[in-house]
């Protein structure tokens, strides 16, 4: 009876010490380094480092635009995903994994767990966690049709076609600018050239939801180059449209207005026409604008005059003025005047080629001026000439009239030369 006893306490106590030998173990060492390692507006990726844990068989992943609940040992927690929330098992030796299906710019909050697959135990203290706001969602239109307007020697102002981002990025420089914005980067800009932020070798000048923008502080006669950006998002969620065309163009600032033209005068005068001469300003170039009243027309800068000597069928400016030279003299003969006609001159000095005209505008000594045309000329000479009271010391000159409205008598003895049209006489 003894013996019995002993073998039944002897098998109890067996089976109660392996039954605890048995007994399966929670880890007790949770992955490190757990965060969210690249990003778009509907996916991102998670990764990890594996601790050292003989009781760790898996991983599960929790996520959740909210808060997350931890998971219960000895339940199992199923694979599942939606845009707002899910889960998903993976083994030890995993130390990455996307998610995909996400929602654009929406903050997602995620928690990691080792457990043992046997009796799905949980290390459920300390667990890492990490959160991330997907991106915005990528427009898919660029701006269009860039232009340029208000352009001096120191500004320009961008204008374009918006895309179908909410805001765009404009980068100038005097360079190439290649692609340099970064998803989920916040930039700032400044219109001034000098203090702008920089970026990819150019400067962020322009940064918003409008269709211009100005740029100031830029150096005389340089050429810059500027690329749109579209986006969508703000506070780290931008997301820039770089997979398609972004938006570039080109434009030079003005050189310097020179100094201006002076002294205009008038030669080689005649009833349809005569020659206007003036001594060139600082200026490369000139324009010479004629009306038969003062001169109200300003050149604008950028801005190409058609040149035509002949007044009768020059391009109208307004108001009759019209540009009868172009060039870098200074004289121009023009024709095509109405005789006994006064006709006001303005001349302009400018620097700079085709489209890129910086004008002086001001007025000059003796610019403008003005002068009459000739009255028409006569077409007929007077005729039979003879004399009449003849003394010693006087003689009367008697004539039949040609056609003009009066006429000048010289005497002399010796040859006697030809009078100079637009000189007035006396007697």
């Amino acid at each position: 009876m003894k013996r019995f006893i002993t073998n039944c306490l002897l098998t109890f106590l067996i089976a109660v010490g392996f039954g605890h030998a048995a007994i399966a173990q929670a880890p007790t060492v949770n992955p490190t380094g757990f965060t969210v390692s690249g990003f778009t507006d509907n996916s991102l990726t998670l990764s990890w480092a594996n601790g050292t844990d003989a009781n760790r068989t898996n991983y599960l992943i929790l996520y959740n635009t909210g808060s997350i609940t931890d998971p219960t040992n000895g339940t199992p927690v199923a694979d599942n995903s939606s845009p707002t929330s899910g889960a998903i098992n993976l083994t030890a030796g995993v130390t990455s994994n996307p998610f995909t299906g996400l929602n654009a710019a929406t903050v997602y909050n995620f928690k990691i767990y080792a457990y043992k697959a046997t009796g799905t135990l949980y290390l459920l203290s300390g667990n890492p966690t990490t959160s991330k706001t997907t991106l915005a969602a990528e427009p898919t239109a660029d701006a269009t049709a860039m232009t340029f307007s208000s352009i001096t020697n120191s500004t320009i102002t961008v204008n374009l076609t918006p895309g179908n981002g909410a805001t765009r990025l404009v980068i100038a420089s005097t360079a190439a600018i290649g692609t340099p914005v970064v998803d989920g980067t916040t930039y700032t800009s400044n219109s001034a050239f000098g203090s702008a932020p920089s970026l990819g070798g150019g400067k962020i000048i322009g940064l918003g939801s409008g269709s211009s923008f100005p740029v100031t502080g830029l150096s005389t006669s340089q050429s810059y180059n500027f690329k749109v950006f579209e986006l969508n998002g703000s506070g780290a969620t931008e997301n820039y449209f770089i997979s398609g065309t972004p938006l570039v163009g080109s434009q030079s600032t003005l050189a310097v207005a020179p100094s201006q033209a002076t002294n205009i005068t008038f030669s080689s005068l005649a009833d349809t026409g005569f020659t206007i001469n003036w001594i060139n300003g600082g200026g490369g170039n000139r324009i010479v604008v004629v009306n038969t009243s003062a001169i109200a027309f300003t050149p604008v800068n950028t801005t190409t005059y058609t040149a035509n000597p002949d007044f009768s069928t020059g391009t109208d400016l307004g108001a009759g003025q019209k540009c009868v030279y172009n060039g870098s003299s200074n004289s121009v003969a023009i024709t095509g005047l109405s005789p006994n006609t006064n006709y006001f001159v303005r001349v302009f000095d400018y620097n700079g080629t085709s489209s890129l005209e910086s004008y002086n505008t001001s007025a000059g000594a003796n610019n403008p001026n003005n002068r009459s045309s000739l009255v028409s000329k006569p077409t007929t000479d007077a005729t039979a000439m003879t004399f009449s009271s003849i003394t010693s010391t006087s003689l009367t000159v008697n004539l039949t009239p040609g056609n003009g409205a009066t006429r000048l008598v010289i005497a002399s003895t010796a040859a006697i030369g030809t009078p100079v049209d637009g000189t007035t006489y006396t007697s």
